[in-house]
């Protein structure tokens, strides 16, 4: 009987386990609608040139286009 009841709640306890999965998965960010952002505009400027400078946030290195100019 102790075995007939073990089964029984580890059925229920995997069926629901298993029925929560899909909705834990659905929140991971790979599972989100594609998001269109445009491309910043870019004027150019006769003198000046584009070039890269890297930051820190305190959290990490960072790359942004700059603008640099005789």
């Amino acid at each position: 009987m102790k075995t007939l009841c073990a089964l029984f709640v580890l059925a229920t306890v995997s069926g629901l386990l298993a029925g929560a999965m899909p909705a834990l998965a659905a929140d991971l960010p790979d599972n989100r609608a594609p998001v269109y952002v445009p491309p910043p505009r870019v004027y150019v400027v006769p003198g000046c040139r584009l070039g890269t400078e890297r930051w820190w946030d305190g959290y990490g290195w960072h790359i942004r286009s700059i603008q640099v100019c005789n």
